[in-house]
Parts: C-alpha cells; sequence; structure tokens
C-alpha cells in the first residue's frame, strides 16, 4: 500500500518530467495532479534529492522493460515503432537526461539506461542496416542517430508517422554512406 502510494509521486513526477523537464519538476504541481499534499511527499521522500534519485532508478527500470519487450520484437516496422510510441514517456524522460547530462547523475543515469536500450534492440538494428558483418559500426551509428533522434523528437510531432520517415531518412543516409565507397 505505502509503495503503491509513493509509486503514484514517482510515476507523476516522471511524467511531468518528460514533458516539461527535470529541472521544473516542483511538489507541489505532481501533488496538484495525484490530489496529494507535500507533506505526503515528504513522508515517503524526505526532501527532492531523494525523489529525483528514485526517478531515475524508475528511468533504469523502465527501460529495462522496453529492452525486453524490444528484444522479442519481430521487426522494426511496425513493431518496434509501435513499442516507441507506447513508451513515449520514457524516451522524453530520457531526452530530458541527455538534455541536462551537465549534471552528473544524469549523464550516469543516461548512459546506464543508453546500454540497456542499446542491447535491446542493437541486433534488429543491425539486420535493419544490413551490417551484420559490421558490429562495430552499427552499434556507433546508433548512438550518433540516438543523439539525433533525442534532438528531433517532439511532443507533438512524436507518431508512427514521423518515427517511420526518420527511419526512411537513417536508411537513405547509410546508402549515400555506402555509394560513396
Amino acid at each position: 500500500m505505502k509503495r503503491d502510494k509513493k509509486l503514484q509521486w514517482i510515476k507523476e513526477g516522471y511524467y511531468m518530467a518528460s514533458k516539461d523537464g527535470i529541472k521544473n519538476l516542483n511538489v507541489e504541481s505532481i501533488g496538484r495532479n495525484i490530489n496529494k499534499n507535500k507533506s505526503s511527499f515528504y513522508h515517503y521522500f524526505g526532501d527532492i534529492e531523494i525523489f529525483e534519485t528514485e526517478l531515475l532508478e524508475f528511468h533504469v527500470q523502465q527501460v529495462e522493460i522496453f529492452a525486453q519487450l524490444a528484444a522479442n520484437c519481430e521487426r522494426i516496422r511496425p513493431d518496434l515503432l509501435n513499442l516507441f510510441i507506447e513508451h513515449k514517456t520514457d524516451l522524453f524522460f530520457h531526452k530530458q537526461l541527455r538534455i541536462n547530462r551537465e549534471n552528473q547523475a544524469y549523464k550516469k543515469c543516461y548512459e546506464e539506461a543508453f546500454i540497456k536500450l542499446e542491447q535491446g534492440i542493437m541486433n534488429k538494428w543491425t539486420d535493419f542496416l544490413g551490417l551484420n558483418n559490421q558490429q562495430l559500426f552499427s552499434q556507433t551509428f546508433l548512438n550518433l542517430i540516438s543523439e539525433n533522434f533525442l534532438l528531433q523528437i517532439t511532443h507533438k510531432s512524436f507518431n508512427f508517422e514521423w518515427l517511420n520517415n526518420y527511419l526512411e531518412e537513417v536508411h537513405a543516409i547509410l546508402k549515400q554512406m555506402n555509394s560513396k565507397k
């Protein structure tokens, strides 16, 4: 019961951070959204730093779930793209970590989560790009594309069509690179 009430705070804070940024989180807004008062927050977390630490741990757990589901996807299109849409909040929270990576805790969480994400999608990514004999290049390319992807996603445009078009652009870039050889 206590865990469920505490989780309400974490899930709402996570969602709000994914939309408005981690730095814009405040106890009053989160409490208002879940109909709880500030004293409830301080009962569960003590202070905002502990809450933030738990948000980061929650993110890593969410990415682990995503990575497991991604590993079970048959194809990038439509399976993995639909999974991205289902886990939109996780991706946008991850974007916030990337934006605010000057904070060492955010940077560490971002890197830990990315490794898990990479493990979940790497085989499908490599197959999709036809880079089965170039694992290191595939991994490096994923790192570059991920950075660009996080910079480009917006709440307004994040849908299947946009993801599919982005994937087409990535594929076209790789084709251009290969034709220059």
